[in-house]
């Protein structure tokens, strides 16, 4: 094989930096509270990881909102 040749990557191609979601949040969850947010994450077609994600946001997107203390 030519060394000339470029090796194709494999897997899914970075994002760009500003969204990347390096940190990691470990949280302990009832019985409850778990199938409660699978069944929000399943009627919204998403992940656990990506639920929790979308309602953790909207919640410290919405505390930081002008006017909200």
């Amino acid at each position: 094989m030519s060394k000339e040749r470029i090796q194709a990557r494999m897997g899914r191609p970075p994002l760009p930096r500003e969204k990347t979601r390096p940190n990691r949040l470990v949280t302990f969850l009832t019985d409850a509270e778990l199938e409660t947010l699978r069944h929000e994450a399943e009627s919204a077609g998403l992940s656990l990881s990506a639920k929790a994600h979308q309602l953790l946001k909207h919640s410290l997107d919405s505390s930081t909102e002008p006017g909200r203390t």
